[in-house]
């Protein structure tokens, strides 16, 4: 589910980009009410298309390919859950190599950049208006809420992101396919980390 702030704004909450962290440390830096809005996991056009909701300005969140997959699969091991919606291709799977062999297949020009394409666009043309990357969330939105002068208290992003993977040993892909995989997020990188010194 999305939140809804004060001064509707809404706070989007893409699977696997610091989403819990996000939600806990937004509710401590607001006083006034927080809705939650749409399912778990919403994507823009499920919030905005049935026009329930005023929403005057959209935070998103990215995290970078090399990142995100393997902290996807690990949550997958980890819970047995995996945050696709019914209708969308299966890619999970018991195996590191086998899911990223899926994802490529799902989208050879980039499965999470499409994924998460939904988080920051929907079909009407409506984008967000700031987005932050899960790699400096906390200084992120630190920035992007004094820049956009909503009144906030940024001490409850003083703590750190939680980790959910913590004590699980992160997977090691195949070269070759992860040479792949990272070519088909090439424009994903090359316009959120290009100069963030974050490489696949």
């Amino acid at each position: 589910m999305a939140l809804l702030l004060p001064d509707n704004l809404l706070v989007m909450n893409p699977p696997k980009c610091a989403s819990t962290w996000v939600r806990q440390a937004v509710r401590q830096a607001f006083c006034g009410r927080v809705l939650e809005v749409g399912y778990w996991h919403a994507t823009l056009d499920d919030i905005l298309a049935p026009n329930i909701v005023h929403v005057k300005t959209i935070i998103s969140f990215v995290r970078h390919p090399a990142h995100w997959y393997p902290y996807a699969w690990m949550y997958y091991k980890r819970t047995g859950r995996y945050p696709r919606q019914p209708h969308e291709p299966k890619v999970e799977h018991d195996t590191y190599n086998q899911f990223l062999e899926n994802c490529l297949r799902a989208n050879p020009n980039g499965y999470l950049s499409h994924w998460l394409n939904r988080y920051l666009h929907c079909r009407s043309g409506r984008t967000a208006d700031a987005i932050c990357k899960t790699e400096s969330v906390a200084d992120d939105l630190k920035v992007t809420l004094k820049r956009m002068r909503i009144p906030h208290d940024p001490s409850a992003f003083d703590r750190d992101p939680i980790n959910t993977a913590d004590g699980q040993e992160r997977p090691v892909a195949d070269p070759e396919l992860w040479e792949w995989l990272m070519r088909s997020e090439r424009p994903l990188i090359n316009r959120y980390y290009a100069d963030a010194g974050l490489h696949a």
